[in-house]
């Protein structure tokens, strides 16, 4: 009677281990997941520039169309206070593994740094045949759009830390 319990028991205890859930929504913490996120934006802007050279585009004719697309997302009322803010803003939440720093500002310029600004890709090499400065080219004449649609100019450009972006409202 004892071997038979002890059977149950144990064949009571097997299924139950084999009935355990193959999968479960992970635990995920906020930091981690704003990070994944910001790679795979990155991962699909570099597919998509791949893409388009794929079909023959250049970069400066796939930053352009993105531009002019993206342009028209920016309150155009705002104006040069309002790119500039939305521009740190978006800065700030592009670079996960970089710091932020003010190096100059007036009522109608600004002047930041973006430290180790997608470091990675410019240490591990092209990612789909898309290479670190063709990804700032990109980034470069979007923005230049951006600001043209909110009566500014920008330029970005490479420095040791990372990138530096500089906004200047326009002359009315």
């Amino acid at each position: 009677m004892k071997k038979v319990v002890l059977l149950l028991v144990l064949g009571l205890m097997a299924g139950g281990a084999f009935a355990q859930p193959k999968f479960s929504v992970p635990e995920i913490p906020d930091s981690t997941r704003y990070q994944r996120m910001v790679g795979q934006t990155n991962i699909m802007l570099l597919a998509g520039i791949n893409h388009a050279k794929e079909l023959g585009k250049t970069v400066e004719e796939t930053s352009i169309y993105l531009g002019d697309l993206f342009k028209t997302t920016w309150n155009q009322e705002n104006g040069f206070e309002g790119f500039a803010n939305g521009s740190l803003y978006n800065f700030c939440c592009f670079n996960p593994y970089g710091e932020i720093e003010i190096l100059e500002q007036s009522e109608n310029h600004l002047v930041f740094e973006a430290t180790n600004f997608c470091g990675w890709l410019k240490k591990q090499g092209p990612v789909f045949n898309v290479t670190y400065d063709e990804y700032l080219t990109c980034l470069r004449i979007v923005h230049e759009i951006i600001a043209e649609y909110m009566n500014s100019t920008a330029s970005i450009e490479q420095n040791e830390k990372g990138i530096v972006v500089t906004i200047r409202e326009k002359s009315s």
